[in-house]
């Protein structure tokens, strides 16, 4: 899916492929023969912190290539024939 961006007090229009949060949501409650949506955001060269199990030191990681968000239902997904055992749902 494209988007189209248009920004105020920018006349120009950028492109993105992806597609607003509600989106997979509404999508399954307007398609009954839609069982799972498994949206997938991806960012890159963004950064994580993780806090410790005793809060007071944090282990920071940095991902150039790639950071990627989903929801369980990804897990439940076709793509999950790919996935290690553990990681199924």
């Amino acid at each position: 899916m494209l988007t189209e961006y248009h920004h105020t007090g920018d006349a120009n229009i950028s492109y993105g492929k992806d597609v607003p949060f509600p989106m997979p949501d509404a999508i399954k409650a307007r398609f009954s023969q839609i069982e799972e949506t498994a949206p997938v955001f991806a960012s890159h060269d963004d950064q994580l912190l993780v806090p410790a199990a005793d809060d007071k030191e944090q282990r920071i990681f940095k991902e150039p290539t790639g950071v990627f968000f989903t929801n369980a239902s990804f897990l439940k997904s076709s793509i999950s024939r790919y996935l290690p055992d553990r990681m199924r749902l």
